[in-house]
């Protein structure tokens, strides 16, 4: 499973592979070197609303094996951490200022903007909130920059101090094509003024200090947005906080300050034009992902919701790999998961590691076991070893991954009664997110295979 280094992109979370450079690793994470024991366990055959209570009573859990199970290199924590937090600079308060000025009239009017755009408008028409468009006026443009920076700001956070601003993309839902913010905004998209270079973020208690750049390489290559001291692309989710710790802004008075000032937001219009590109074929693999799953609901089949799921596998497995789909059973159960998730769960193991743990390895090399967790993706900090453990695996992609804002479509579509066929593509995409989503013959092969596993193993019948 190759997690999508940095997160934001199509309905792709990616929000367990922050890279970033931690300057602080919270007390949640000191010590911690697996996942732990759950603590609540529902009983077998639980109902939704105690999957809801286990996914509360875990958030503990979730934040202490989230992002980082061990303490980087460097890292400090407790009081010394404190001391090389960096302090908010000048132009934080100068966004304060702005923001706090904003009327509420014409807030609402910025958030209804947002609302009713499209993802790709966000990300790539700097002037979505009636500012000057490009080739106007240099000074015009540069103040409407800002002016536009400030009512995003005012959009996308909850909550804005001297300290710190919060995040909330959650809020803003989704776009006409099903994206949401909260996976296709990133900060780049909201602090469009080039003269803040620098932030401070923290998630998690965990500090990363990002500045602004164009994404040199991999799935954001391109893409304006905040970038680790490594120039890894750094995804942002709800609940994040930041600071900007860029000292002055630039003297649009003086001729020198505003050509320098031009010269930065013309490399960034052009790289976000450049960008857009990709950014359309990602969007065209999402709406051919849809209507896979729009067909997956011609199937049905026996699949039984009470009982044992591994005994209604019909494909023939070795002993081994029904061993590891009893373990994916077991845990999955044990948070009071329904059975046509564990199918689902069961048929993206049998898909990326053939149920096999131990030896199982992709990416080259880099991708190790059942759910075939990524070094740097959500199977940080866990040995190699670790993760060729069946059951620390699967505890691994329940705590970080389906247990998760990242999970939510697939237990709310398991909730409405969908079919496996249609759970196990759901996976694939929110879960496990392949690269093979993010390309529109690849969303072709990844559906079909899909499909074709869910039918072998339990027997799903193409509707009359």
């Amino acid at each position: 499973m190759f997690k999508n280094m940095g997160g934001e992109g199509p309905d792709k979370s990616g929000g367990n592979d922050k890279v970033g450079s931690k300057l602080k690793v919270g007390a949640a994470l000191a010590g911690t070197a697996k996942p732990a024991e759950a603590t609540a366990k529902p009983e077998e055959g639980a109902k939704p609303a105690e999957v809801q209570k286990a996914v509360a009573e875990r958030k503990d859990l979730e934040v202490g094996v989230a992002d980082e199970l061990v303490t980087p290199a460097g890292a400090t924590e407790g009081a010394e951490a404190a001391e090389i937090e960096e302090k908010a600079g000048k132009l934080h308060g100068v966004y304060l200022d702005k923001t706090s000025k904003i009327q509420e009239k014409d807030l609402s009017e910025a958030k209804n903007k947002l609302k009713s755009s499209s993802i790709a408008d966000v990300r790539y028409n700097t002037a979505l909130l009636g500012g000057v468009q490009e080739n106007k006026d240099p000074k015009q443009r540069a103040l409407s920059l800002k002016d536009e920076t400030a009512k995003r700001l005012n959009a996308y956070t909850s909550g804005r101090d001297k300290d710190w601003y919060v995040l909330d993309y959650e809020t803003m839902g989704s776009d006409q094509d099903g994206l949401s913010h909260e996976m296709n905004v990133g900060l780049g998209d909201v602090l469009l003024d080039p003269d803040i270079t620098d932030v401070l973020i923290e998630q998690y208690g965990v500090f990363i200090k990002a500045h602004r750049g164009i994404v040199p390489s991999g799935k954001h290559s391109g893409r304006v947005g905040f970038l680790d001291e490594n120039n890894n692309y750094v995804a942002t989710r709800t609940g994040d906080k930041f600071k900007i710790i860029t000292g002055d802004e630039s003297n649009l008075e003086d001729k020198a300050g505003l050509d320098a000032y031009v010269k930065n937001v013309e490399t960034e219009d052009s790289a976000r034009a450049s960008s857009k590109q990709n950014f359309d074929e990602e969007v065209k693999a999402v709406k051919e992902g849809n209507a896979y799953l729009e067909e997956a609901d011609l199937f049905k089949g026996d699949f039984n919701e009470e009982g044992s799921v591994v005994d209604q596998i019909g494909g023939k497995l070795s002993a081994s790999q029904l061993a590891n789909a009893g373990i994916i059973e077991e845990e999955f159960k044990a948070v009071g998961l329904q059975n046509s998730i564990i199918a689902a769960a069961i048929i993206n193991a049998y898909v990326e590691s053939g149920l096999n743990a131990g030896n199982a390895r992709g990416d080259g090399g880099s991708s190790v076991g059942l759910f075939q967790l990524h070094s740097r993706g959500a199977g940080r900090g866990l040995s190699v070893e670790e993760r060729k453990d069946p059951r620390i695996n699967t505890r691994t992609i329940l705590n970080r991954e389906v247990l998760t804002k990242r999970g939510d479509r697939l237990r709310a579509e398991a909730g409405s009664g969908a079919n496996v066929q249609k759970l196990a593509i759901i996976f694939s995409q929110d879960i496990e997110r392949p690269g093979a989503w993010d390309t529109s013959s690849g969303t072709r092969r990844a559906s079909g295979r899909i499909a074709g596993i869910a039918k072998k193993l339990f027997g799903g019948q193409e509707a009359a």
